[in-house]
């Protein structure tokens, strides 16, 4: 009789373990596809949160920005209103003034003493009520207008910041899109779409 032949080999059983070490071994091969995929879905998320956080500072600082130009608006409106009260009172001051000399000359001219100094120094006393006034009131316009300037640089940071931050913001969008897709690239087709999403 001849050499036996070998036996006829037997497909492996559905449950061997062996049988599917072959498939789990091609998938992680290739360079670290599991790992590379991992890492694609790892930083759309970070670059999501870090999204988000500029965006609540952007929030923040457009709200600052907002409120600063409504005070600086009300500042404006109020030194526009000091100047037209005191334009009023320099008006006053000066009709105060002509009166006073009109009413020292009218004393001088017809002599009558008492009646005329009254009448005079009564326009002293109304002129430097005026003058106290109108002192006041360039104390006054002076802060507004201090308060107006504060206000103003208080704006122009908050929109430089704001500026800034929107330029990160569109430098730091420009990268994550350039680097998604190259990250998922490394997992073959799977990585690819998850570098995609």
């Amino acid at each position: 009789t001849g050499p036996s032949a070998p036996p006829p080999s037997s497909p492996a059983p559905l449950n061997d373990p062996q049988a599917t070490k072959p498939a789990l071994l091609s998938e992680s091969s290739g360079g670290g596809g599991r790992f590379n995929r991992s890492e694609s879905f790892r930083r759309p998320a970070a670059a999501a949160k870090e999204r988000e956080r500029e965006l609540a500072v952007f929030s923040k600082l457009g709200d600052q920005t907002e409120a600063a130009i409504e005070e600086l608006q009300h500042l404006n409106d109020a030194l526009a209103t000091s100047r037209q009260e005191n334009d009023v009172l320099r008006l006053q001051l000066a009709t105060a003034i002509k009166e006073r000399d009109s009413a020292r000359q009218n004393a001088q001219s017809a002599k009558k003493g008492s009646a005329g100094f009254a009448r005079s120094s009564g326009s002293d006393a109304e002129m430097a009520t005026l003058r106290e006034r109108l002192d006041d009131l360039v104390i006054e316009k002076a802060k507004v207008e201090d308060r107006a300037l504060a206000a103003a640089k208080e704006a122009a940071v908050a929109q430089a910041e704001l500026t800034k931050l929107r330029g990160r913001g569109d430098r730091s969008s420009a990268e994550n899109a350039a680097a998604g897709p190259s990250g998922g690239s490394g997992g073959g087709g799977g990585g690819g779409g998850g570098g995609g999403g």
